[in-house]
């Protein structure tokens, strides 16, 4: 990025611009969100695994999980909001698309590494999927599929919050509706698209991703792999019920009314 002041070159992490010692906003941003957002996600870890440990379902490999799970979350929230203001401008963004062999090792080591949030978030900031460059042809399938998971993952983490946080309850709704919607819609981009020719080569890692969330409905829903089955397989509606009466959110709310 350039720096506002001298318009030099500067790293976007960098608190002040090494030629004229300009603090760097984004850089003082990303320092305070990552207090706050620390905060949360120390919070919501524990609340989580002490509620599933009660249970008696929650696995040590599914506490594992929830950790993970979380820190993808709270690293992609930070990243959302450090970096939102900075909008690409049309050159930018074609300027990062004269290399897309450079642009595809990026995104194939993304995925390589698991890092599919970080993947849909680079694709979509470049604009990839708006490039006609053939490097770019096998991901016409596999960006729906990795655009409904990130979705999905973003409202779970919220339904998380409105259980642990009463100041997000009156968004219950709105995020139970979005996380139904997104659910099916990859359930049903992954049963079209997993053998489909088209998507071929990132098959391994829709198997994966499809492994994330049913793993996450397990350890946060409390979910068998037979519940899972059948929780898929209900409509929106059915969902919405079902993730109400497992999350218990109206019996919260008239507790503390």
């Amino acid at each position: 990025m350039k720096c506002e002041n001298c318009k030099r070159e500067m790293g976007i992490e960098d608190l002040k611009c090494p030629y004229c010692g300009a603090d760097n906003p984004f850089a003082v941003k990303h320092e305070q969100n990552m207090q706050e957002y620390k905060k949360r996600y120390d919070k919501t870890g524990r609340d989580v695994i002490d509620s599933a440990k009660k249970t008696g379902k929650l696995s040590k490999k599914a506490s594992v999980i929830v950790v993970l799970i979380l820190g993808i979350i709270i690293m992609m929230m930070i990243a959302a909001n450090n970096y939102a203001d900075h909008d690409y401008s049309e050159k930018e963004k074609k300027e990062a698309n004269k290399n897309p062999e450079e642009n595809m090792a990026v995104i194939d080591s993304l995925l390589e590494n698991g890092e599919y949030t970080e993947c849909d978030s680079f694709i979509k900031s470049h604009d990839i999927m708006d490039y006609d460059a053939e490097e770019y042809d096998d991901l016409d399938g596999f960006a729906y599929l990795l655009d409904d998971y990130t979705e999905c993952i973003q409202y779970l983490e919220q339904l998380i919050y409105c259980v642990y946080g009463e100041d997000y309850w009156d968004y219950f709704d709105l995020y139970n509706k979005e996380f139904c919607m997104y659910i099916d819609s990859f359930y049903n981009a992954y049963e079209t698209r997993l053998d489909h020719p088209s998507c071929a080569k990132y098959r391994e890692e829709m198997i994966d991703m499809e492994y994330d969330l049913r793993t996450a409905m397990m350890v946060y829903f409390n979910m068998t792999e037979e519940d899972v089955a059948d929780f898929v397989s209900l409509s929106e509606g059915q969902k919405m019920l079902k993730i109400e009466e497992i999350l218990g959110i109206g019996e919260e709310k008239d507790n503390e009314e």
